[in-house]
């Protein structure tokens, strides 16, 4: 029985590290439409899309990406600029066209380029260089390279599929998935077997917006003031956020507001302060707004003028939860703050927050995945926060 049961958990850790071995280490080409602007185009206008999986951020501004055809050998050259965070996009416009029925959203770097909808090879160039012949995947400045449709040079075996004006040829998700929910947490598009056969496929490319996604909400007084922070990780039409304030039982009320930044793929942090009269303890909350009109509320915050000397962790809610539930805290003085995850039998799930805090009443936000962005199963969970000597946990409860 035992010897099975090691054969058995030796069989698991080979899957996933199989897994892990197919996540690509290095920046990727994550998704390429060409077909903006044609009649009956999902986008106005053609798109490279990178993502970056690693832990660190890369400076691009010596990088291009490169754009020939089929079986062409010139090669048109897009230079790109900035840093790219770790585990964030940057989105890279081509040619606009006068059909398509809505815009990208705002892209960190232009270009002029038409790319085929069906058929092509694109470059992603560590200087801005042009390549200069017709097989260039092997190229020791190419850092990642797709042949796509009925192009005649390729990574691996064969060219990815073929796009079309209403569909885009996509990198798979870390795990290779083609679902939506594999692109969400800090692996996205990067699946890599260095097979464009193998680690690509077409989708409409109007499903890859993801909504404005709060990643934390933060309160701390200064004397006679109510600083408020938060960051969103992503945004897609986010016109902004309105800052509303209540005391006690009394109604809510718009104190502010705050522009959003639009489409973002990478995290926003936003900042308010208020200087409240009227009493020391006040409740505040933001009211998201995309730019149709539509909004939404999140979870508030409490914070007092004459704040409590010891720290407190607060019931996580909602509670059931599914998918993401809030977990509040208050801190007296600037301390570090670790928040872990644990399952029922006291394993570690994930390490949610483990960074210097202002003093002051916080929010952080956990979506039921462990460390790797793996969904986790329903049950019951533990959520420890540690202050210096100060150590309480308390239990939640993720139903799907």
């Amino acid at each position: 029985m035992r010897k099975i049961l090691r054969m058995s958990l030796f069989s698991i850790l080979l899957f996933v590290s199989s897994i892990f071995a197919q996540q690509a280490n290095h920046l990727v080409i994550a998704e390429i439409y060409g077909g903006g602007g044609n009649s009956g185009a999902t986008f106005r206008q053609d798109y490279i899309l990178l993502f970056n999986p690693t832990s660190s951020a890369i400076d691009v501004s010596t990088w291009s990406v490169q754009y020939a055809t089929s079986t062409g050998d010139s090669w048109n050259v897009t230079n790109l600029s900035g840093i790219i965070p770790a585990n964030s996009y940057y989105l890279i416009q081509e040619a606009t066209g006068s059909g398509g029925t809505e815009d990208i959203p705002t892209p960190d770097a232009i270009g002029t380029k038409n790319l085929n909808a069906t058929k092509g090879k694109v470059a992603l160039v560590n200087s801005t260089t042009a390549l200069s012949g017709a097989a260039e995947h092997s190229a020791v400045s190419v850092v990642d390279y797709i042949g796509y449709g009925t192009a005649t040079d390729y990574e691996g075996t064969g060219a990815a599929p073929a796009g079309s004006n209403t569909t885009s040829v996509c990198r798979k998700g870390w795990d290779g998935s083609t679902a939506q929910e594999a692109f969400k947490g800090p692996y996205g598009n990067a699946y890599d077997t260095d097979d464009n056969s193998n680690d690509f496929y077409t989708r409409d490319p109007s499903s890859s917006e993801l909504p404005a996604e709060l990643f934390s909400f933060s309160a701390y007084s200064t004397e006679n003031s109510v600083i408020l922070k938060w960051q969103t990780a992503t945004e897609v039409n986010n016109y902004g956020f309105d800052v509303e304030r209540k005391q006690g039982n009394k109604s809510w009320n718009k104190i502010g507001f705050v522009a959003g930044s639009g489409n973002s793929n990478s995290p926003k942090s936003y900042s308010f302060t208020d200087r409240p009269t009227g009493g020391t303890t006040f409740s505040y909350r933001l009211k998201q707004i995309d730019v149709d009109g539509t909004f939404k509320y999140y979870d508030a915050v409490t914070v007092s003028l004459k704040g409590s000397r010891e720290a407190k962790l607060l019931q996580n809610s909602p509670n059931p939860f599914n998918p993401s539930t809030a977990i509040k805290f208050y801190i007296p003085s600037d301390s570090r703050v670790k928040i872990v995850i644990y399952d029922i039998l006291g394993r570690e799930v994930t390490t949610l927050l483990n960074e210097q805090k202002q003093a002051g009443y916080h929010i952080v936000y956990w979506n039921g995945t462990d460390k790797n962005g793996i969904a986790s199963a329903s049950g019951v969970y533990l959520y420890r926060l540690a202050v210096g000597s100060y150590v309480e946990t308390k239990k939640m409860n993720l139903l799907k």
